[in-house]
Formats: structure tokens, sequence, C-alpha cells
């Protein structure tokens, strides 16, 4: 009896403390940090101050990290005449402890007078729905978007007005579900990587944008439909497509390219000048400074030299080599290659003919190519990728010697079980220079020189187009 009723007395008191332990760890971890969030990390570094700080959705809500960078005046003081603000999405899994602390952003800030400011979101690994992944407003992920956009406004004592909005990857697809759902929040946007787009166009979305990807990105053409179907609703959209990033060590169409920024920081930059000097207002496209030949309208004469820029250049200035590009339209490396050789100053023509007999097809090759080389005066070299091109490099073999001074070969089959489409027969014919990279058969072909591609990365097809080029 004596056990029972020392059990009964011992139950409640386990339970109480049980209580009491939850009841500190939920205040701990719950209310004391929301009633005395901690102090704001503060840096001044590269003419610009950051500071990041914790907000928390109510008790219950979500936790981050804000991270916000404001320009220096000429005292080495965040600018008091700043009021505009661009938030930067980021990318799913971006590593970031300090969000928005990137270079690229402290640069956008003092570029475009803004101030900037970005979350760090947790990465979403298992994406089974849309409440799952932060790029969509069921996450819960846009509210906490806002509040930080106020409590940043608060703390700088500015207004929380409209937003201009940047991302790059997830970032990207993030911007666009921002900019759909909330269309009265928004100036304009500047985005790269983009991919995954609402189904559905909000018809009173009509802020104009900029829509950036890298050649051969998977979000390359649902951001082409996507800029279509906003420009059919009248707004200003902007879609490039852009090369790679050429250091990568491995093949990569997703990666942006430097000029990628330069391209949205000019954007934006252009977009804030116009609301400025308009009295914070975006005047209509038809009162921005540039407008091309092909209707497009752009915020600055500084954006267009960059998106001249980041053009294809396939006539360079004072070229001195021309590059003929054998491929099929379709192949993912072809624009890579041709802005590549525009870079080293190589002149360049693509010539790709679709399907049909082999004599017929190889036929139309030195019919185009011999058109395309009879005012030439520059020295010529024949760059075929993929097996998809080994008529048109068979074709070019028969044009007379010297027409063509060397050829350069990727992925491409020497041999053949038809004697008329192997290029080793056409070489014997026509001994000039070929150089097969990623072909291991070619070492059964005297005169033509083999070479491995170890990478076949970014960085190795530019490195090999570079000697291509040389004398």
């Amino acid at each position: 009896m004596k056990i029972l009723k020392n059990k009964k007395r011992v139950i409640p008191i386990f339970f109480l403390i049980v209580l009491t332990l939850s009841i500190g760890v939920f205040y701990f971890y719950e209310v004391y940090p929301f009633i005395h969030p901690k102090n704001d990390t503060v840096k001044v570094t590269n003419g610009v101050m950051y500071v990041s700080f914790t907000i928390k959705n109510g008790w219950f809500g979500k936790k981050a990290t804000v991270g916000y960078t404001i320009p220096l005046n000429a005292q080495g003081k965040p600018r008091q005449d700043i009021k505009q603000m661009i938030f930067y999405a980021p990318f799913n899994g971006e590593k970031k402890k300090l969000p928005g602390s990137q270079e690229w952003l402290q640069n956008l800030a003092k570029e475009a007078q803004c101030v900037v400011f970005a979350l760090r979101i947790p990465p979403s690994t298992q994406i089974k729905g849309h409440s799952q992944y932060f790029i969509y407003p069921e996450s819960g992920w846009h509210e906490m978007v806002f509040l930080a956009q106020k409590k940043v406004a608060e703390k700088l004592g500015i207004p929380a007005g409209k937003l201009l909005i940047t991302g790059e990857s997830s970032g990207g697809s993030m911007a666009q579900q921002l900019c759909n759902g909330n269309p009265e929040k928004f100036t304009a946007a500047a985005w790269a990587g983009g991919s995954r787009y609402s189904e559905e166009i909000n018809p009173r979305d009509h802020a104009p944008r900029l829509i950036i990807n890298t050649y051969n990105c998977p979000g390359e053409s649902p951001s082409r439909r996507y800029g279509q179907l906003l420009r059919d609703q009248g707004v200003a959209v902007l879609n490039i497509s852009t090369p790679p990033d050429f250091s990568r060590v491995k093949a990569e169409h997703h990666a942006l390219n430097k000029i990628v920024y330069q391209l949205i920081t000019a954007y934006l930059s252009g977009i804030a000048e116009l609301e400025r000097n308009s009295g914070g207002q975006l005047p209509p496209e038809s009162e921005w400074p540039v407008r091309s030949a092909q209707g497009e309208y752009f915020p600055s004469h500084e954006f267009v030299a960059i998106w001249n820029e980041a053009q294809p250049k396939k006539s360079p200035p004072n070229a001195k080599l021309l590059a003929v590009v054998i491929a099929d339209e379709n192949e993912p490396l072809l624009r890579e290659f041709i802005y590549t050789l525009g870079e080293y100053g190589v002149k360049t023509i693509s010539v790709s003919i679709q399907g049909g007999e082999f004599r017929n097809v190889a036929t139309q090759y030195r019919k185009e190519l011999t058109e395309h080389l009879k005012d030439n005066a520059l020295p010529v070299i024949c760059i075929g990728i993929g097996s998809e091109a080994q008529i048109g490099v068979i074709a070019a073999l028969q044009l007379p010697q010297n027409a063509i001074q060397k050829f350069i070969l990727f992925d491409m089959p020497l041999d053949s079980p038809f004697d008329e489409r192997r290029i080793a027969k056409w070489h014997k014919l026509n001994p000039v220079t070929v150089v097969s990279y990623g072909n291991s058969d070619i070492q059964e072909f005297p005169g033509i020189v083999y070479l491995p591609l170890t990478e076949r990365s970014n960085r190795e097809y530019a490195m090999l187009l570079k000697e291509a080029t040389q004398p």
C-alpha cells in the first residue's frame, strides 16, 4: 500500500517536471528569440555596409536569417537618400552563411543605388509538392520575403514600397512566382536560370523583366515560352541566352557566365534610375532611352553595351581567320563554339543541312560551302561536331585543295561500312591537316592526328578551340 501511495505522488511530480521542461524549451527556442532578437551582425566592406539579423513569422512560424547591403557615402556612413529595394532570391541549397553577401550583389547595390536584401532558406531536398519547395507561395516563404522587406525598411527608416527582384537558378523560378502572384508589389525583375514557372499568367502582371538562360540550360525553352506569353500580354520582356561559365571543369550548361551578373546589374540599375528620375514611378517603355530595330526597349545605354557584348560575334572586326563550323542545328556545342570563336577574333560561318540521301546532301553542302568561300580572303579552318556533321566534313574535303587549311573534328566517326562515307578515304585525296578529338579509332588512319578529350568540360573545349585557331 505504501508503494502505491508513493507511485501516486511520483507520477504527478514526473509529469510536472516534464511540463516545466517543455515550457522552458518552448520559451527558449520560440518565445525568447521572438521577444529578444539577437544583435545585428554588421560588416563594412567594398564601399557598402552589410547587415544580417534573424526574423520569425510569429511564435510558431518560420525563422530565417536576413542579410541586406546598403551603399556608403563619402564619409563611410549608410546613404540616407536611398529608398529603393531589391530582393535577391537564392538558389536551392545556397550555402552562404551570410545571405546576400556575394560580391556581385554588393556591386549591384552600389550601381543601382538600392538596398539589396536576401534570405537564407533551407534547401528543399525532397520536393513532393508546392508546399515543400520554397519557390512556390504554398511553402510560406513568399510571406517571409515581404516580412523581411518590412523589417529591413523599418531598420533603415524607409518605405517598404514596390520591389525590384533578381535571382539565379531556382531563385529565378521563385522570382517569377513572386511576380506572378503579387504583381502590385514589384516594379521589374531580372533573373537567370529559372524554369518552374506559373502555368497561368496573371493578367495584372505588367512588370518589365529580363530573363536569362545559359545555352542549353533546361530552363531555356520554358523561359522563351514564358517570355512570349508576357509579350503577347503587352509586357516589355527581354529574353537572352548566354554562354556557359568557361572556367568549369565539367560540361555545365546551367552555371552562369560572369556576363550574366553584368546584365542583371545594368538592367536593374537602369530601371532604378528611370524610376528615381520619374518621381518614383517607372515610366512606360515607350519613354525608355533606347529602342532596338526589333522593337525591344532597353533601360539604359550601359545595358545596351553589355547586351551587345553578350551576343555571339560571327564577324568580329579585324578577323584574321575564318572558321566554317559544321554541325547539326540542334547540336548542344554549336552556340558555345560560335561564341568562343568570336571571342578569339575568328569570323564564323555555321552550315547545317538536314537529312536526305548521302550524295544529295553532300552536293548541297559543297554548293553552300563554295558559295560561302567564293569571296573569302581569309585562311579557313573547318570545325566538325558529332556524327551528324560527317557528310558535311566529307563535302568540305571534296573542295579544291587549299580551300580549307585545317580540319578540327570533335566526336566524329572517321570510318564507315560505306566507302563513300569514310573520312579517311577523302583525306587521302586531300591530305590536309586533320585533328580529331574524342575518337580512339583515329589511330588507324595515317596522317590524321588523334587527341583525347579528357574532361569534356566548358574549359577544355575553350582551350582546344584556342589552340585550333593558332597559326
